[in-house]
């Protein structure tokens, strides 16, 4: 959604420029936003809802906020926040986390491609993101198989021109969530190793190429706190997930030189359709009452540090493994 935003103070001209926004206008009187700023500014922005697409300030508007220290400084410091115009991968896209994420970032203003198995999940989120104004590609891919993962990195680069942002959601362990070790099978173990850890490494690998070649690139994980703290029966997603987490870090290390950033994202408990199915009634409220803040994570809790991890506001950040799970528990 585009809101035209005006700037002004009191004795000066006004600055007009376009804010990307994700907001729910419908959740605000007469479709108007009013932002304060206590002691600097006043911003109110009128939502334009024939606009569906966002088009940055002209770099007339920029050069006109330079002369004007306040101005400058604000539409500065929200360029650095916007993910608009990035074109974005995100693994694991047609549910939880991951379709949330996707949604989010196509709502502020990123060139979104939804990858995962389920090509009809993922060309109904397409759908929706399209209805909305926004700008979505669906490529149905496994990304345990090299050769798929090779495809989608090769045709998103092809037809969008550049890849700015990889987010590796994929992942999870399904029915073959908590089995102990010694009665696990070997497939069962392959299967969720790869889906939780292989597959990062054939999407870093694919997209990072491409994120070399750019010198620029913004990589984000998903760990778990499962990688740091003993869960009893997931010696296969513990072991992922804490191999997640040095992937990340060295990888970091290995992609620094040529300015692409590798982060990931250690969620807490989530409340999806998959934790529901799968974890059992008594020990998901049991874990929820364990966390600090007092509620359950909702999938749209972990789009706002995605979203600063894939912004150049984070632009000196890299080799972080960042928990979002309400407080330590």
């Amino acid at each position: 959604m585009a809101l035209p935003i005006t700037l002004t103070q009191p004795g000066r001209r006004s600055l007009s420029l376009n804010l990307h926004t994700s907001l729910d206008t419908t959740q605000h009187e007469e479709n108007r936003v009013l932002i304060i700023l206590p002691g600097v500014l006043f911003i109110a922005a009128d939502v334009d809802e024939s606009k569906q697409e966002l088009n940055n300030a002209n770099r007339e508007s920029l050069d006109f906020a330079r002369g004007y220290p306040l101005y400058s400084e604000m539409v500065m410091a929200l360029a650095r926040f916007s993910v608009e115009g990035k074109v974005a991968i995100v693994t694991g896209a047609s549910r939880g986390i991951g379709n949330a994420l996707a949604r989010g970032f196509a709502a502020s203003g990123a060139v979104v491609v939804l990858a995962a198995r389920s090509a009809a999940d993922l060309q109904a989120t397409v759908l929706e993101i399209q209805s909305r104004g926004g700008k979505a590609l669906a490529l149905p891919t496994d990304v345990t198989d090299g050769a798929q993962v090779s495809a989608m990195a090769h045709r998103t680069r092809d037809t969008l021109g550049r890849i700015d942002v990889l987010v590796n959601c994929a992942g999870g362990t399904g029915a073959d969530r908590s089995i102990p070790l010694l009665e696990m099978d070997e497939e069962i173990w392959d299967r969720i190793v790869d889906l939780n850890l292989k597959s990062a490494y054939l999407c870093c690998r694919a997209v990072g190429r491409v994120m070399v070649e750019q010198r620029k690139g913004s990589i984000i994980n998903f760990s778990s706190g499962a990688g740091v703290h003993p869960v009893h029966g997931m010696t296969h997603y513990g072991a992922a997930k804490a191999g997640i987490n040095l992937f990340t870090k060295i990888l970091s290390m290995e992609l620094g030189q040529y300015n692409v950033r590798v982060n990931a994202i250690s969620p807490g408990l989530i409340d999806t359709a998959t934790e529901r199915k799968w974890m059992p009634p008594e020990l998901f409220e049991r874990y929820a009452k364990a966390v600090p803040l007092g509620r359950v994570g909702q999938p749209d809790d972990i789009l706002g540090l995605a979203l600063f991890l894939a912004s150049d506001a984070s632009a000196y950040i890299s080799g972080a493994i960042i928990p979002v799970g309400g407080g330590p528990q």
